[in-house]
């Protein structure tokens, strides 16, 4: 990207590595305004094209620079500098609008700045709107003014989206970075953390051992750090129950002087608590850091680190499935002799009185002449979520009770039980091309609801529901199924026509897009044949299919299913970046190839999924991007990247793979594309195809049949 301005050029920094020298120059001319930001946390920034640069028409001078991230439905602002002897000529504000360009297919632009700071004027002037203050983790404990800039593109598919807000990173400070971070001098290892910035993306907390540590200090600031702990956020006072975890954590740290049994209270604690940061300064416990982590499942960090790699932390807080535990999440169904047991337990999750919940299960799982489904997910032989199905209706799924107790990783918990629910809505959808599941409970936790919302989900009525429609085709040719859905399922028609009603919205390209997504979104396993959302076919081998989507079991769920994997229902795949093809957002078209071995594959195109975000790079920065998502180890990216020229590798992260029934085999692809224009590929590597390329595999996988249009009525899923 280059842009051409009054007498100054926007480049992306991304293409002028030559510059980082001048930006992080820049950057430390502007600590008092801008706060300390790790050159590393620079650099990683311009790498993920995440820096817009203003420079002189000769391109060898920086003039300024904007910093900035994505987090899901918005974009961030943490850095904007000038020089000061180019200020008030419309750098700063160019460099705005090319971020707003960036980030229109987002809900807008946040920024967090000083009350007295006088950018806030600035702010003002190009748009955007103090909605809220807060105060600020800095020594002078300023206030902050939280500033939005909105792109006012709000549909019904925009409204589901706000509700997945991005919740702050939570982390644990020991002593020493606690006392680091005194007012009066504070460490500069430690001061990064306490940038405005960082106010509402990371969660700073203490344990109750902190407070025993400053109270037997008896020296003069014993009450000013009393004080200085109510600016955090105080964790339970809690024992950990295992005291073989505790002696394994002292054998990995060794002998230990008095000062070193508080520090281990602190992890200790946080793990029980279970925090997934701590940060410390100290170098014992950080160089034993890997063993630590593999006893507690808690990652040790020096304050700095947080601060480069808080964009990969970020991405990994939302995909929690491996620090579930050891064993994966399973199901079981609730006997009648534990209806007790399953009262007394879940009873605490409802608003409503105890007998209330007492009575509503109990009836419900009481009907003896229905077969309702109830399930139990168990983390480690505990109960964790209870979900109930009603599976008389069908294709309507019922789900009358869905609670989850109390839990680190309710999120990802809560996500599991909603891409079960889809999947069993799939498996019982039969010969119809469609399927609806309502949720019934009115007591959702909010976990919950967040769930179903990133799923697709949307409120009718007070109920949260869900279309799940097997068709492909053009926006128009989705809704003409829509109109008619009521003809199989009468129930679905209110939502069907609410969803039809956001597909008539006009407006921008990029609103065009956001609709497009938002319809496969809430029709899944839908999906809109349109070149505004690319389609590739990528080859990928057996087994590694085996492991991303499950294929032989999903013939028999039509859905991504084994259990890990539900719980990781997003997923990543790497492969050589020696030329970059991919783009987001799209889909993909697995193709499983013949392979070797004693499990061979089939030489066909046996699933399909939706591309949500593509990165190509150095491999240990892309790992590192997407490490919790998929199989992938270091060693896997490392061997891909060490055949690729230039050592570089491409990953993209995809959404939930719907596996076809009918295998679309070499053969048959090969006609399809050769009908299309492609020829006949060996699909050896990627390729795109065009949208009618995309939809009659799409029609063949499903064995969709038309006469002439591809009307619901006349679909048939074998």
């Amino acid at each position: 990207m280059t842009n051409r301005t009054q007498d100054f050029k926007l480049v992306s920094a991304s293409a002028r590595p030559d510059l980082l020298d001048a930006v992080v120059t820049l950057a430390d001319k502007n600590t008092k305004w801008l706060g300390l930001l790790p050159r590393d946390a620079i650099r990683q920034s311009a790498e993920a094209d995440q820096i817009i640069l203003a420079v002189d028409h000769s391109e060898r001078e920086l003039l300024g620079y904007l910093l900035y991230y994505f987090s899901r439905i918005r974009a961030k602002i943490v850095h904007l500098c000038t020089n000061e002897g180019t200020r008030k000529q419309g750098i700063g504000r160019s460099l705005i609008d090319e971020l707003k360009r960036r980030a229109a297919h987002l809900d807008g632009i946040t920024l967090l700045c000083r009350r007295d700071y006088p950018a806030c004027a600035f702010y003002s002037r190009v748009g955007f709107q103090a909605v809220g203050q807060r105060e600020g983790r800095g020594k002078r404990r300023s206030t902050l003014i939280h500033f939005w800039f909105g792109f006012d593109q709000a549909t019904l598919f925009t409204e589901s989206e706000r509700r997945r807000k991005d919740n702050a990173i939570s982390a644990v400070i020991d002593a020493n970075v606690f006392f680091g971070l005194d007012e009066r001098s504070v460490d500069p290892l430690v001061a990064p953390i306490l940038d405005d910035w960082l106010t509402d993306e990371v969660n700073l907390c203490i344990t109750q051992e902190l407070q025993n540590e400053i109270l037997r200090g008896h020296d003069s600031r014993s009450k000013r750090s009393l004080q200085r702990t109510q600016q955090f956020e105080r964790l339970p006072s809690t024992q950990v129950s295992d005291p073989l975890i505790v002696q394994d954590v002292e054998a990995v740290l060794g002998p230990r002087k008095s000062q070193d049994t508080s520090d281990l209270k602190h992890l200790l604690a946080a793990a029980d608590a279970r925090v997934p940061l701590f940060l410390t300064l100290d170098e014992r416990m950080y160089k034993r850091r890997d063993k630590i982590q593999e006893i507690l499942d808690i990652k040790i960090l020096k304050p700095i680190e947080l601060v480069i790699h808080l964009d990969e932390i970020r991405r990994n807080s939302l995909y929690e499935p491996e620090r579930l535990g050891g064993t994966a999440c399973t199901i079981s169904p609730v006997r009648s002799s534990e209806l007790r047991q399953v009262i007394e337990r879940f009873h605490q999750t409802s608003m409503a009185k105890r007998y209330l919940l007492d009575r509503r299960i109990t009836s419900v799982l009481g009907q003896r002449q229905h077969p309702i489904a109830s399930q139990i997910l168990l983390d480690d032989g505990a109960p964790v979520a209870l979900v109930v199905l009603d599976e008389t209706a069908r294709p309507v799924v019922h789900i009358p009770i869905l609670r989850l107790l109390r839990h680190p990783f309710a999120p990802t918990i809560a996500r599991f039980v909603a891409v079960y629910a889809v999947r069993r809505s799939l498996m019982l959808a039969g010969h119809f091309c469609c399927s609806l599941i309502i949720v019934d409970d009115e007591e959702l936790q909010g976990s919950v609801a967040d769930a179903l919302s990133e799923l697709g989900f949307l409120q009718v009525g007070g109920k949260w529901q869900k279309i799940n429609l097997i068709a492909c085709g053009s926006v128009s040719e989705i809704d003409s199924h829509l109109t008619k859905l009521h003809k199989e399922v009468p129930e679905a028609q209110a939502l069907a026509e609410m969803i039809h009603s956001s597909i008539n919205h006009t407006g921008s390209e990029i609103e065009r897009r956001r609709v497009l997504l938002g319809l496969e979104q809430s029709l899944f396993p839908a999906y809109v044949a349109d070149d505004a959302l690319p389609t590739y076919i990528v080859p990928i081998q057996p087994r590694w299919a085996q492991h991303l989507f499950d294929e032989q079991r999903a013939r028999e769920q039509l859905f991504a299913a084994e259990s890990s994997l539900a719980l990781n229902w997003k997923n990543a795949y790497y492969r050589s970046g020696t030329h970059s093809l991919m783009r987001a957002p799209g889909h993909v078209l697995w193709y499983v190839s013949e392979g070797k071995g004693a499990a061979p594959g089939p030489s066909a195109i046996t699933a399909c999924a939706s591309i949500d975000e593509t990165r190509i790079g150095e491999p240990k920065h892309v790992f590192g991007v997407f490490s919790r998502l998929g199989v992938f180890g270091w060693s896997d990216v490392k061997s891909i990247a060490d055949k690729a020229v230039g050592n570089r590798v491409e990953a993209f992260r995809f959404g939930p793979t719907v596996c076809f029934p009918n295998e679309v085999k070499l053969q048959n692809v090969r006609e399809i594309l050769a009908r299309h224009g492609k020829g006949r590929p060996t699909l050896q590597a990627p390729i795109q195809i065009s949208s009618p390329c995309f939809r009659e595999i799409y029609e063949r996988g499903f064995q969709i049949r038309t006469a002439g249009t591809t009307d619901i009525d006349k679909a048939a899923l074998r």
